[in-house]
């Protein structure tokens, strides 16, 4: 519910100073009746001047209804007979709502206005920070595009570069397989050239004072060929593959072949029981 000042009989907003009469309970403007203490104490002994004058009067007429101009009178002749300053309000409510009104209405349309505005400007400088914020990220993608694109392409010249270089090693290599696979072919026919000249003889007995040499030239000297020392590059006793109780290790002697005479073709093939 509104309050209205018991002197002018205007409302009295939410944002303007009042003062409540301890007696009556009537509310008043501060302005209406000249209240300037802050006080707690000041307001809780606080009197209006209606009742201020009827108690000097001897009476309480609070309950009779009292005119705006009766209770004017009698502020002015409070105000006139004691030390209270009273200022009484002659403006008539219905202009005091009026003006009112027209203030109302008139700051509603100020602050619609300002708000709009103030939402134009809002909106816009959205507008601008997202825009430019866009136009950077746009910006750094294509960047970030273009590096990936150079990335890309030196890539691509690199595998490039790779394939051919694989190539050629594949055919490096198929090469090399020719080459070693001749090789291997020329070992094998140099070592069975080498082993022609090889002379295995087994079932000989072993001692320990024994000298391989001095048993093939004496084998030699038996079988009817004529062999010196220099003849044989090496002899000696070896393991055989699979080694026979009791029986000794076979001598192979390599010999030296002289050009077109292979020695081992002086040899006849000897037979013996071990």
């Amino acid at each position: 519910m509104v309050a209205t000042c018991e002197a002018c009989q205007a409302h009295i907003s939410v944002t303007m100073k009042r003062i409540k009469c301890i007696n009556c309970n009537h509310i008043y403007h501060s302005e209406c009746v000249r209240f300037t203490g802050d006080s707690t104490s000041a307001r809780t002994q606080w009197k209006c001047p209606k009742c201020v004058a009827n108690e000097r009067k001897g009476g309480d007429n609070s309950n009779t209804p009292v005119r705006v101009e009766k209770i004017n009178k009698t502020a002015r002749t409070v105000a006139a007979n004691s030390d209270i300053s009273v200022f009484v309000c002659d403006v008539p409510a219905a202009s005091i709502d009026k003006d009112a009104n027209l203030i109302i209405n008139r700051l509603e349309n100020i602050l619609d206005a300002k708000l709009q505005s103030l939402k134009y400007e809002i909106v816009e400088e959205l507008k601008a920070t997202i825009f430019t914020e866009l136009k950077n990220e746009i910006a750094s993608l294509s960047s970030q595009m273009s590096q990936l694109q150079t990335s890309y392409s030196q890539l691509q010249d690199e595998n490039d570069h790779l394939k051919s270089d694989v190539r050629t090693l594949q055919e490096r290599i198929s090469v090399s397989e020719d080459q070693l696979l001749e090789l291997r072919s020329q070992f094998c026919r140099q070592q069975q050239q080498a082993r022609m000249n090889n002379l295995e003889i087994v079932g000989l007995p072993q001692t320990s004072s024994e000298s391989p040499v001095d048993l093939v030239l004496k084998i030699a000297e038996y079988a009817g060929v004529v062999l010196n020392r220099g003849d044989i590059d090496f002899a000696h006793r070896v393991q055989p593959q699979k080694a026979i109780a009791g029986r000794p290790k076979p001598i192979v002697a390599k010999l030296a072949d002289p050009p077109n005479q292979p020695i081992l073709n002086k040899f006849p093939i000897l037979m013996s029981d071990s």
